[in-house]
């Protein structure tokens, strides 16, 4: 990991202008201390955009049924997504630490042929969480509920099953973590 910058650079990088709103201008002026704190972390800007989506989700479907019980299945949807992308990510960067290419390409081919069937490949992707067509339909049908129970089962499941198969793949002795 490289140097962090300084909430001085960090200022100047986001930087705001005249015509901007008030409030867009005192958020980046308080963005940067948390922003400064993630750069530390293997967060990406692409995980926080989904961690806030989702949590608007969550807000949307607490405030329509105002059961606790919907913000706690988004919160766990959430952190098991998270969890579950870091896992994915620290898989790819063992085996390319580790010069293990074929392994990655082993594993990419794998995941495009283990589903030759194209209904399930979209049944797969239309529910995949960062994909984000299951909540658009889920909110728009007003379902958003039942959709946050599902990914509260089903996303820790999968991330252990990325976890666990991780570990075998890794278990040999031959790959340093």
């Amino acid at each position: 990991m490289g140097k962090v910058p300084s909430i001085k650079e960090l200022r100047q990088y986001c930087k705001t202008g005249r015509d901007e709103l008030i409030n867009m201008r005192i958020v980046r002026w308080i963005s940067v201390y948390p922003l400064r704190l993630l750069l530390y972390t293997n967060i990406s800007a692409n995980h926080l955009s989904l961690a806030w989506m989702i949590g608007g989700l969550i807000a949307g479907a607490y405030t329509r049924f105002q059961d606790l019980i919907y913000i706690y299945a988004g919160f766990i949807s959430v952190l098991f997504v998270l969890m579950d992308q870091i896992m994915r990510l620290k898989r790819f960067h063992i085996y390319s630490l580790n010069n293990k290419t074929e392994m990655l390409k082993k594993i990419s081919n794998e995941t495009v042929l283990r589903h030759k069937n194209r209904f399930l490949e979209y049944i797969i992707e239309f529910f995949r969480p960062q994909a984000f067509n299951a909540m658009l339909f889920a909110a728009i049908f007003d379902v958003l509920n039942w959709l946050l129970l599902f990914y509260a089962i089903v996303l820790p499941i999968d991330y252990l099953k990325t976890t666990i198969s991780g570990y075998k793949e890794t278990a040999g002795g031959e790959i340093k973590w």
